[in-house]
């Protein structure tokens, strides 16, 4: 369900088939993504939330173009349903709200602006969702009382580091992340032209630095948006997809993406090897796998950013011949 729903919001905003397929695979070979990790952590919810995460986009884009009552109260239904995996679906009705009232670029055109009727339809559906949410979370005894979510939150603002946070886009996407950097101005106005899109973006990386060390877990859930900007960026960027760059961006996304290995039981006693964008083995520690753990960060961070950089300057060169 998940494949299908990625494949048709990607078909929502992506003309080629061939991107559209490439994207596709990205996603599925995704080391920790739903496909691929639920094997190893069948428990996880998270596949369940990208579900609804993805309905309740797909469902947006369709309100966005249609406002109609009836699109509306799907969304609604996607996120009351969706909550009850996981409460991160409430960023939904929130995202909704700039669907069909976006804010204007101009101050002057924010003052003079008066909220479309659907704006008040997505306040009225978070605050019934949020409703319905706490009503559940009551219910639940907790089984540490002294816990407290603000404090927590506070501290991980506090020692978040930005070097493992960059890191951790890395290793969630890998370096097809280039594409993005490369077309960093389009991707921009794309998202300023859809702007739940943007808040959408803004939020999970928000929840990412606040999250603590599951950085890329929450990374992950900003895939459709991610995903959907790379494919623009390849679409309107032919230089992208010049044979030898590309080449060396396929063999360093496979490494990166750990199609060659399989995800290392936990614990073991396996010792782990010399990093290539990560660590090239199954036997291997699995904390040794993500930013927040691993014993050699700064070897892999350096390796990302040496490839971004030689990259970058490839595909720019490369563009200049073209137009030359």
């Amino acid at each position: 369900m998940v494949v299908l729903l990625f494949v048709f919001w990607l078909r929502l905003y992506l003309n080629l088939w061939i991107t559209r397929t490439s994207l596709t695979a990205c996603f599925l070979l995704m080391w920790h993504g739903p496909v691929r990790f639920v094997y190893y952590y069948p428990a996880l919810t998270d596949p369940w939330l990208i579900v609804f995460l993805l309905a309740g986009l797909i469902g947006i884009s369709k309100t966005q173009k249609n406002p109609t009552l009836t699109n509306i109260c799907l969304i609604g239904l996607i996120v009351l349903i969706g909550i009850v995996f996981r409460e991160v679906v409430l960023i939904i009705p929130i995202c909704f709200l700039f669907a069909t009232n976006p804010i204007p670029l101009s101050f002057k055109k924010i003052a003079l602006k008066s909220p479309a009727p659907s704006f008040f339809a997505g306040i009225a559906i978070l605050i019934l969702c949020y409703m319905v949410f706490y009503s559940i979370l009551q219910t639940i005894p907790s089984t540490s009382p002294t816990f407290s979510f603000i404090k927590t939150t506070l501290y991980n603002i506090k020692t978040q580091s930005l070097p493992t946070y960059v890191l951790a886009c890395f290793i969630t996407y890998g370096p097809v992340v280039v594409f993005l950097i490369y077309n960093w101005r389009c991707s921009l106005g794309f998202l300023m032209k859809n702007q739940f899109m943007f808040v959408y973006i803004v939020m999970i990386a928000v929840l990412a630095w606040i999250g603590g060390s599951d950085i890329e877990r929450f990374l992950l859930w900003g895939f459709p948006v991610v995903y959907l900007l790379i494919g623009k960026s390849v679409e309107e960027n032919p230089v992208l997809l010049s044979p030898a760059p590309f080449a060396v961006f396929l063999i360093a996304q496979g490494l990166a993406m750990r199609i060659f290995w399989i995800i290392p039981d936990y614990p073991n006693d396996f010792p782990s090897s010399f990093p290539i964008l990560t660590v090239p083995s199954s036997a291997c520690q699995y904390f040794d796998l993500y930013s927040s753990y691993r014993s050699i960060p700064m070897i892999i961070f350096a390796q990302y950013l040496v490839l971004m950089v030689v990259l970058l300057i490839w595909f720019k060169s490369i563009d200049k011949k073209t137009k030359a």
